[in-house]
């Protein structure tokens, strides 16, 4: 059984965090991936479990930085996402985008960067992309 990253970008407000859309085309799919009920925003990230250490210790370890748990300012989206997992989602944490370019070095948070990117979304150094895994 295979593990998978779920990602959402959020853009700081006066009021809280806001929800980016990542999507790409009608669907939200990037390299043609299309899942079944798949939301406008969802992106498809490849499975790497270099990236999946390197984010967060899971599948391998390495973490460039602490694991941060689910944001409490989340946006209503990304809660919501988070939230419709029922507990089949795992070792949530946070980024900014700022954190991840300081990173870009790195070959497996490069890609991550660009699949994020593939969406056309201009990321500010202030955004965060909130994810977690599942089994």
């Amino acid at each position: 059984m295979g593990c998978d990253i779920h990602v959402k970008a959020e853009r700081k407000t006066a009021t809280g965090y806001a929800h980016l859309n990542l999507g790409k085309g009608p669907f939200g799919s990037v390299d043609g991936y299309i899942e079944d009920g798949c939301a406008e925003d969802t992106i498809y990230i490849s499975r790497s479990y270099q990236l999946f250490g390197l984010l967060a210790n899971v599948r391998c370890s390495g973490a460039l930085l602490p694991r941060r748990g689910f944001p409490a300012d989340a946006a209503k989206q990304t809660r919501s996402a988070f939230e419709s997992w029922d507990g089949d989602a795992h070792t949530p944490s946070y980024w900014t985008f700022g954190e991840l370019r300081e990173r870009a070095g790195n070959e497996a948070i490069a890609d991550f960067i660009n699949q994020l990117e593939a969406g056309g979304v201009e990321f500010l150094d202030t955004d965060r992309i909130v994810f977690w895994f599942d089994n």
